[in-house]
């Protein structure tokens, strides 16, 4: 599912002229079947991948950045691939929120609406599941 949302993002911010997020989402979709691989392995992911990866990221991103904000995307995609590695699920949730946010913020101001429902959906997502771990189940 995530990769085939992060396809849908290259297209629409590449539409719209966004060229740092379509690479990051493409570098995105490179971590996201990495880490699938671990994870059907049931291994974790190793930690000089994990970095070669955000290094990648970064490296890919650099050539691209055109607004201030553009960085902000980035450093979402740092924190998502390292909140990806935790182990305890409740916790990767909390992790999470904050690079929802700043994709959520990107979205709304470079006017990709499509991206900013998927965004909002997400993040919505995301609380629902904190407040049913930690409130509900208590």
């Amino acid at each position: 599912m995530q990769t085939t949302g992060n396809v849908f993002l290259v297209l629409s911010y590449f539409a719209l002229g966004r060229f740092v997020v379509s690479i990051g989402c493409i570098v995105a979709t490179i971590r996201t079947t990495i880490f699938a691989g671990f994870a059907k392995k049931e291994k974790a992911v190793p930690w000089y991948v994990v970095l070669a990866i955000i290094v990648v990221n970064v490296f890919a991103c650099s050539f691209t950045i055109t607004h201030w904000l553009d960085i902000l995307f980035v450093l979402g995609l740092i924190i998502y691939t390292l909140g990806s590695t935790i182990k305890n699920i409740r916790t990767m949730r909390i992790v999470l929120i904050f690079p929802t946010i700043l994709y959520t913020v990107y979205a709304l101001v470079f006017k990709n609406y499509a991206t900013l429902v998927s965004t909002i959906f997400e993040l919505s997502a995301l609380i629902a599941s904190i407040i049913s771990d930690y409130v509900i189940t208590k």
